[in-house]
Formats: structure tokens, C-alpha cells, sequence
């Protein structure tokens, strides 16, 4: 279990727990960040980057995320922009995002269900199999990821309150 922390190198981890009320703070650019179960104690567990410059990113795979979850009071990635952050999930269970908690980064899911349920807010990008939205769920799409991604079909939205962030 990880108390408030800073890893600025990339490297391979098996389990890491970030224990509630704690930070992990991941700062390494030029090689990426390997778990293998990467878990969140309590509400208020987070990790973050820092140190980021505009154009760079902190790479971030991981097989097995906090019980396919990420829950409550949660913040990741609050201070930078969500294209300075891609999280790519290898594993093979769907992901639920979940409860009052936001997270700004891109998510890189393909094989699987992405859900954001209750009043989560995602700012970036999500490519995954499929995503479904419940509840009061919102996607903020982030234009500093780009317009490189496939067409999407078969989706109804509604555009309320165009703001900017990050600029």
C-alpha cells in the first residue's frame, strides 16, 4: 500500500493499493508506467501526473483497474489537461465509472464495456467496444486529442453548455 508518493521513472509494478487520502504522482514522459492491478483505497485515493510539459504525456497501462471500477470522491489527473494522460487497459473485464468522481485523461479500452454511471465526469476521450451512459453522467471530449478517431455511429447526443477548458 502506497502512501503520498512521487514516481518519476516509468518501470513495471505488480499490485499497487493507493491508500485513502494519499496521491500517487506519476511524472515520467519518456517511458511508460506497467501494473498489473492498480487499485484505490477509500474515497479520496488518487493518482495524478506532474511536471508535464504541453505535448507530452505520461503513459499508463494497466490489466486490472480498482475491482473494473473507479468510485467515489475520486479526482485523477485534476491539475492537467486530459491529453497529458492515457490510460490503456489490457484487461479483459468491462470498466465502470462510477459515483461522484471525475477524471481527465484518455482512455484507451477496446476490448471491452466502458459504463459511466451516477454523476461521474469525463474530460478527454474514450475508445472502447462500447460505452454506455447512466444517470448524469457526462463525456467532455478534450480537442487537444485530435480528430483521429473512427467514425462513430448509432449515437444521439445533445450539446449543452459549450465551455473551454485548459486553453
Amino acid at each position: 500500500n502506497l502512501s503520498t508518493t512521487t514516481w518519476s521513472s516509468g518501470g513495471c509494478w505488480r499490485d499497487v493499493t493507493i491508500d485513502n487520502k494519499q496521491v500517487l504522482t506519476l511524472t515520467d514522459t519518456t517511458h511508460p508506467y506497467y501494473f498489473r492491478t492498480l487499485n484505490f483505497q477509500g474515497n479520496f485515493a488518487k493518482f495524478t501526473i506532474s511536471g508535464v510539459l504541453a505535448k507530452q504525456q505520461v503513459t499508463v497501462f494497466v490489466e486490472k483497474l480498482g475491482n473494473d471500477n473507479l468510485n467515489g470522491n475520486s479526482f485523477y489527473n485534476p491539475d492537467y489537461a486530459p491529453n497529458m494522460l492515457v490510460i490503456k487497459y489490457i484487461g479483459t473485464s468491462p470498466l465502470k465509472l462510477n459515483g461522484t468522481a471525475d477524471i481527465n485523461c484518455q482512455l484507451i479500452a477496446p476490448k471491452v464495456d466502458v459504463t459511466l454511471n451516477g454523476n461521474f465526469n469525463f474530460y478527454g476521450g474514450i475508445l472502447a467496444k462500447s460505452i454506455d451512459m447512466i444517470g448524469t453522467a457526462t463525456i467532455n471530449y478534450d480537442e487537444g486529442l485530435g480528430a483521429a478517431t473512427p467514425v462513430v455511429t448509432g449515437l444521439n447526443f445533445t450539446l449543452r453548455k459549450a465551455s473551454q477548458r485548459y486553453r
